[in-house]
């Protein structure tokens, strides 16, 4: 019996690349808005220590030039934060659209699968009927000779 051989197989392993291609670009825009996250919290915490510093150095006494210097690097660092914010928007925004491309890639991928497997069983099923005929006239030819002999 021969083997069987699937005519689409080259494009099954073109869809199979195009959905490993598309997995590294939801790993990586995921890693940015992991990324992006890290940098919002470390901000975060730097504008509470900044306040606490602040806060201590007000009660010790400060003079004009400080306070204005603290008062520029908070509202420095929460404007970066808004910004970094409205970045994670857009990044999240993106991984969102990446993971729809994925499972776009994923059913295309599926749909020649489960046709090569529905060729595959339709080829070995039909060889296993041209086998059984074969067996079936065999052995008629057997039984019509041993009526006739």
């Amino acid at each position: 019996m021969k083997k069987f051989k699937f005519k689409l197989d080259p494009l099954l392993r073109y869809r199979a690349f195009q959905e490993r291609q598309q997995k590294m670009a939801v790993a990586a825009a995921h890693a940015a808005v992991v990324d992006c996250e890290t940098r919002i919290r470390s901000m975060i915490q730097e504008m509470r220590k900044t306040k606490i510093t602040f806060d201590v150095r007000l009660t010790t006494g400060m003079n004009a030039e400080q306070i204005r210097w603290f008062d520029h690097y908070l509202n420095a660092l929460a404007a970066q934060r808004v910004s970094e914010e409205a970045r994670r928007e857009t990044l999240v925004t993106e991984l969102i659209h990446q993971q729809q491309k994925l499972s776009e890639k994923t059913v295309l991928k599926k749909v020649v699968e489960n046709l090569k497997e529905r060729k595959k069983e339709a080829y070995y099923h039909q060889a296993y009927r041209t086998e059984q005929q074969m067996l079936d006239d065999l052995v008629i030819l057997r039984s019509s000779r041993g009526a006739n002999g």
